[in-house]
């Protein structure tokens, strides 16, 4: 399997945290590891923006305005892999990454059980080490794509 798709990755934010989410163990790629974003394919038609509304709303159950959103940057990004349901796959996407700042609890946080299993708020240092120093537990990044991130934060912190 290979895709060449258009991408979207929205970061949860509140005062020097990242909102965390544990992908659900039934997801074909990834399963059960921590990931720092909600994200999702773009469907013909739709714009990064509403993409990244879209994916907010269904994997952790957050709606807000547009304006509560910043674009970030893109960032072009390759992986390969396996999954059991589709063996050897070869991913190349371009990702708009946008920064949500986000003043809910997580009593109002409500996730799809498919999607994801478990949601917590990390300091955004500790969650820059584990994604530079491999964390078997957390989804790989590339290293453009975590300093990228961790820049922009801080910039707007």
């Amino acid at each position: 399997m290979s895709t060449d798709e258009p991408c979207v990755l929205c970061h949860c934010c509140i005062q020097g945290e990242l909102l965390m989410q544990r992908r659900s163990k039934f997801k074909d790629t990834y399963p059960g590891m921590w990931d720092v974003s909600v994200g999702g394919h773009m469907t013909a038609g739709d714009d990064s923006l509403l993409t990244a509304k879209k994916e907010t709303a269904e994997e952790l159950g957050i709606n807000f305005n547009d304006t509560d959103l910043e674009f970030l940057f893109t960032i072009a990004t390759s992986a390969q892999g396996s999954t059991e349901r589709h063996g050897n796959f070869n991913c190349n996407e371009y990702k708009d990454v946008y920064m949500l700042r986000y003043n809910g609890g997580l009593a109002e946080i409500h996730f799809s059980e498919g999607e994801v299993e478990e949601v917590r708020w990390e300091p955004y240092d500790q969650v820059e080490q584990r994604l530079t120093s491999n964390d078997a537990a957390y989804i790989p990044r590339p290293t453009d794509y975590v300093t990228g991130l961790f820049t922009a934060v801080r910039d707007r912190l």
